[in-house]
Order: C-alpha cells, then sequence, then structure tokens
C-alpha cells in the first residue's frame, strides 16, 4: 500500500511539474512591416533577430502582444485556391474570374424573422448556431426579431405565406440573396420545402 501511495504522490508531482513548464511562442514578422511600423533605422540588436525563411526576410518580435480577438486555427490552402480567392475577394478585373464571382458579405446586422411553420424548437436551435458564429466574428451580430419589417433575414415554410416572390415557384428547399452595387448583403430568404423536410430533424439539417 506504501509503494502505490508512493507512486502515486510521484506520478503527481510529475504532473504538476509538467503542467507549469512554459513554452515560449517565437513570433515572427515580416521585416518591411517591421520597418514601416517603427520607422526609425535597424539598430545592431535588431539586426541580430533577422531570418531568412524561403523568399521572407523575417524579424524576431519580443514581448509580442496577442491583439484582441479570436484566434482562428491557421489552415493550409494551395496556390491554386489562394489564386482565385485573391482574384474573388479583391475583384481583379480583366480576368476569367470577373463578373463570374465575387465575395459578399453581411455589414449591417442579420435580424433574424421565422414563418409560423418553423417550429419553436427549430428557431431555438437554429438561433442557437447562428450566435455562435457571431461571437467568433468580429462585428457580426445575429438576433431574432417577431416583426416582418424589422427583418433582412427570414426564415419559413412551403406552408407559410410566401414571403420571397423569387422563391414562389420554387419546388425544393431554396434561398435567395439581395445585395447592392458594393456586393453588400441586404436581405437574405429561406423557404423550407416541408413535404419533404417534414420533422423537426429533417429540417435542423436543411438549416
Amino acid at each position: 500500500m506504501n509503494k502505490i501511495a508512493l507512486t502515486s504522490f510521484i506520478l503527481l508531482l510529475y504532473c504538476v511539474s509538467f503542467g507549469q513548464v512554459v513554452h515560449d511562442t517565437v513570433h515572427y514578422m515580416p521585416l518591411k512591416n517591421y520597418l514601416k511600423d517603427n520607422k526609425k533605422p535597424l539598430t545592431k540588436e535588431d539586426s541580430l533577430k533577422i531570418t531568412y525563411i524561403g523568399n521572407d526576410t523575417l524579424i524576431r518580435i519580443d514581448n509580442y502582444k496577442r491583439p484582441k480577438g479570436v484566434s482562428v486555427p491557421y489552415e493550409y490552402k494551395d496556390s491554386i485556391f489562394l489564386n482565385y480567392y485573391i482574384k474573388t475577394a479583391f475583384r481583379i478585373k480583366n480576368d476569367s474570374t470577373d463578373r463570374k464571382s465575387t465575395m459578399k458579405y453581411w455589414k449591417d446586422d442579420i435580424r433574424i424573422f421565422f414563418g409560423d411553420g418553423i417550429t419553436k424548437r427549430n428557431r431555438k436551435n437554429f438561433m442557437s448556431f447562428a450566435k455562435n458564429i457571431g461571437s467568433q466574428i468580429d462585428s457580426l451580430n445575429i438576433y431574432e426579431v417577431n416583426s416582418l419589417e424589422k427583418s433582412n433575414y427570414v426564415i419559413y415554410s412551403a406552408t407559410d405565406y410566401e414571403y420571397e416572390q423569387k422563391l414562389r415557384n420554387s419546388k425544393t428547399s431554396d434561398f435567395y440573396l439581395y445585395w447592392n452595387k458594393r456586393n453588400q448583403i441586404t436581405k437574405c430568404s429561406i423557404k423550407i420545402n416541408t413535404e419533404t423536410f417534414f420533422n423537426d430533424s429533417l429540417v435542423q439539417s436543411e438549416l
């Protein structure tokens, strides 16, 4: 029994010690950005912090302070994806992607109105999902309103009043977006076909 107690005590000490180890993260930034931010010549001490990775010249940043906000894990994207992303996001003209694909985004708060055909359970689950997304994106607020006039995002079923005339002939679940000349989304409507998605679980999965 004493051996077991001693072994447990040693393991506990090891775990506590290991948990207290601080792993320092080294932060670098492009040298040209560093010079632009600091607006002063490099010192001899600064030159010792410079390193080269590929074609990039980087400088180590001591006493780095993480900016406020939500950290997003980096996900590798290949050059093909990045090439199309740049053309789409920055709307490069005279290119094969021009006029075919543009990045659109919400500028105003998203104010959601539900039709009577959407159950309370699905409303609650959808709003929980939407608020979780909103909490992770700066300046994006998502909330429910009880008036169609106050909304810019409508979710309704095929049995409800036809809130979006552009979808009146749709036989399947569908959506319709409006946006302005600056590619800012101004309105969205989602119509759920309740004949195909006939219970809460199916509607939730479709949403």
